[in-house]
């Protein structure tokens, strides 16, 4: 062997162990050490832990121009205006509080008003007690519909367990109880894919349904007890949905979300809307009163109750409920409260108003699920709420 050939290996034999001293902390190495098992056990043993929990913050909302009315269009084909005609940013004020399988939801923000052509103020509030689902909207005297509006339903989850901006405190405590949040951990699948974010390796999950091209990934990072740092939502590799998160690490050790920033894009991956939240107060298993899981409606409420198929409206006067029988639908708000039932229609002949107990049972479910279900395909699509009842 030639002195050279000699000198070659020696050189070699020097720089391998060093060459290979960064493998071991590559992400994929850190990934090698991992399970879904391990991911699904820290997740229900967080779950376990927090029996309960309130959180209250801002957030910033941004609707780009046009938002609104390209939603609307689905409804209306006819609408020419571009609603808002301008990017507008606006601040919410949001609450959510939990109680093993309960919840509360409640927010403080705008809503585009057809009658000024401007958002106005306008609230929204929504229980489950683990049984049924209340949800109450009240809107500004500018509002088109100004009257506080209200909707009972059975439910097996809370209608906005899935809702965007919600996530990053769900799946953070509840992503392992059932109906309480948009994911379940069962459906993904734990990638060979790591991600370095905020300076953190973090480990990737993925769920793809292929027949309909969704795909959604999650990001958490095993320091950090496997919370989720960023969630992404594709459709036909267009990124639809974006949630990044940011956690603090409180007295008793526990990880908690302090800041979070959700993006929707439309099919060709352009901005819609954004919401920046920060968290102003919070409390884990507080040992003080419990939330109220259930709604008192306030007086002049219309409110449609899909539990029993009935249709009414709470008398401002405090006189009890003004219901709304099959020969009152249509009626409007005003007509309702200034006729007795039965007779908001008084020029009309009876017989022709007449409508059978089953059909009027059959329209008022209609109306409830094509509400809910509205609320859910808005949900999702924009992480709000208060949208699907816009007027």
């Amino acid at each position: 062997m030639s002195g050279k050939r000699r000198r070659v290996i020696r050189i070699v034999a020097t720089l391998a162990p060093l060459l290979l001293v960064p493998l071991v902390g590559t992400p994929a190495a850190a990934q090698a050490k991992h399970s879904k098992e391990s991911i699904v056990k820290a997740w229900k043993d967080r779950d376990d832990r927090t029996r309960s929990a309130h959180f209250s913050w801002t957030e910033k909302q941004t609707d780009t121009r046009g938002v609104i009315s390209t939603f609307w269009k689905l409804f209306n084909p006819a609408l020419k205006e571009i609603i808002p005609p301008n990017d507008t940013t606006y601040t919410n004020m949001r609450s959510l509080a939990f109680e093993r399988d309960k919840l509360r939801h409640e927010n403080s923000s705008f809503a585009w008003s057809t009658k000024t052509n401007r958002y106005e103020p306008m609230s929204y509030l929504s229980v489950f007690d683990g049984e049924t689902c209340k949800v109450l909207d009240k809107y500004d005297k500018n509002a088109a519909k100004p009257w506080p509006q209200a909707v009972i339903r059975e439910e097996k989850q809370h209608v906005d367990a899935t809702v965007a901006v919600l996530q990053p405190i769900l799946m953070t405590y509840r992503s392992m109880t059932a109906g309480m949040c948009a994911w379940n951990l069962e459906d993904f699948i734990l990638s060979r894919q790591t991600a370095v974010i905020n300076k953190k390796v973090c480990l990737e999950l993925n769920r793809r349904l292929a027949f309909v091209k969704l795909e959604t990934k999650l990001w958490v990072d095993p320091a950090r007890d496997f919370v989720i740092v960023r969630i992404l939502t594709l459709d036909d590799n267009v990124v639809t949905n974006k949630i990044d998160v940011e956690y603090d690490q409180n007295a008793e050790m526990v990880w908690v979300p302090k800041e979070w920033e959700v993006t929707f894009n439309n099919p060709k991956g352009n901005l819609e809307r954004t919401y920046k939240s920060r968290v102003t107060e919070y409390s884990i298993n507080p040992t003080g009163a419990s939330p109220h899981f259930d709604i008192d409606f306030p007086l002049g409420t219309a409110v449609t109750n899909a539990k029993d198929n009935s249709r009414y409206i709470i008398r401002p006067d405090g006189s009890g409920k003004r219901m709304i029988p099959p020969s009152d639908i249509g009626a409007t708000y005003e007509q309702a409260l200034a006729t007795d039932p039965g007779k908001a229609f008084p020029s009309q002949d009876s017989n022709a108003q007449s409508i059978s107990w089953p059909t009027i049972g059959l329209i008022v479910t209609a109306v409830a699920v094509l509400y809910f279900f509205l609320k859910f395909a808005w949900n999702r699509k924009k992480g709000d709420n208060h949208e699907s009842a816009k007027s």
